[in-house]
């Protein structure tokens, strides 16, 4: 038996067109000759490459697809430009590979021939299939965070590739996002059902959460104007609390507001946390830089003591807004940005004129004052 194999290449060294296709082998056995009992090796000498070349001619007998279902089996074998009592040719042969592989069904697809009593071919390409997401499940999720919330973790999406690789990516985004919720023990696997006949991966993750993680100390760096009870009361984080990331995205922006409500626009808060696994708890640092308190005044505008707006939502910008002196949510978001490029933090107190006109397609006259 000759076995010739190339990785990346096709016959006599052509290269095709589509780089994935991972081996292509022929295997050719000559009736008098014995089968080799050792392996040939994945990258034979260029002399063995040449004897393919001794079997082209030779009239096919019968092609096969192996490794995929019977009911596809007939459409594909129609699909291919070798048909059976065709001669064989390489470059025939080297399109019906990229035939296969174009189909989207197959990760590996390898071409071996074999040579009848009668001087003819018979033909086979065995195939490794693809297998597409169906659906995805999620068993023994803690609650929180929900199944819906886990499985987007994963970043799996329908009907794409089905890959190990992808599935570990998307389990330790899950792990993750458990341990944000406090499962810092939790155990994660999973396994996935492949129908051959649809070519679908049906996936289940399966989750055992294990105990939750409880809030440890909570302390505050940076420059807080708060004391530490006073900064975990505002945030509703106190020792013994059960971790989550809901209580910690609600902890962050209570402290935001309740600076923004001394008119300090561009507070800063942000937070890191620590787990100390021998107590199965989290510690959380809160880096805070309150910034200046910010009075702004717009000429022709009046200007609520508090210039975030309430309702977001039906604060628009519009000729309208304009003329009821409102200023808009959009106005206000633009004056914050220009803010904090313009403040200089070195002068205790500055006023700055900014002209607005080409925003607005008005002549604007901002004037900002600002103290720590």
């Amino acid at each position: 038996m000759l076995i010739i194999s190339r990785v990346g290449k096709g016959l006599a060294g052509l290269k095709p067109s589509i780089p994935r296709v991972i081996a292509l082998a022929l295997l050719v056995s000559l009736s008098a000759a014995p089968v080799r009992s050792q392996q040939a090796s994945a990258e034979p000498s260029p002399p063995v490459f040449n004897k393919v070349s001794d079997y082209e001619g030779l009239t096919i007998s019968q092609i096969d697809i192996r490794g995929t279902s019977s009911g596809s089996r007939a459409k594909l074998l129609e699909s291919l430009p070798l048909k059976a009592g065709d001669v064989l040719d390489k470059a025939k042969l080297q399109q019906s590979i990229q035939t296969l592989y174009a189909s989207g069904r197959f990760a590996d697809i390898q071409a071996e021939a074999e040579r009848t009593p009668d001087r003819h071919l018979n033909l086979v390409f065995s195939v490794t299939r693809n297998y597409f997401i169906g659906d995805i499940n999620v068993e023994g999720a803690p609650g929180r965070p929900t199944d819906n919330q886990i499985v987007n973790a994963t970043k799996l999406q329908l009907g794409e590739q089905f890959t190990k690789e992808k599935m570990e990516r998307g389990l330790q985004r899950v792990r993750t996002l458990l341990e944000e919720d406090g499962f810092y023990h939790a155990q994660i696997s999973s396994n996935e059902e492949l129908d051959s006949e649809t070519q679908l991966a049906t996936i289940t993750i399966h989750i055992s959460a294990g105990e939750e993680a409880l809030i440890g100390a909570v302390t505050a760096v940076g420059h807080p104007r708060y004391s530490p009870v006073e900064i975990r009361d505002i945030a509703h984080m106190h020792a013994g609390d059960p971790v989550s990331s809901d209580r910690l995205t609600s902890g962050l922006e209570r402290l935001r507001k309740k600076y923004q409500k001394q008119n300090r626009l561009l507070a800063q808060v942000a937070v890191t946390h620590v787990y100390r696994p021998e107590k199965n708890e989290v510690d959380y640092t809160f880096n805070i830089d309150p910034g200046p308190v910010v009075t702004i005044a717009v000429d022709g505008f009046h200007l609520s003591r508090r210039p975030t707006l309430q309702d977001r939502k039906r604060a628009i910008f519009a000729d309208q807004t304009v003329m009821q002196k409102q200023p808009s949510d959009r106005l206000i978001k633009i004056i914050r940005d220009r803010i904090a490029m313009e403040i200089d933090d070195k002068n205790s107190t500055r006023r700055n004129s900014i002209h607005l006109a080409k925003k607005f397609n008005r002549s604007f006259v901002l004037k900002v004052m600002q103290r720590q």
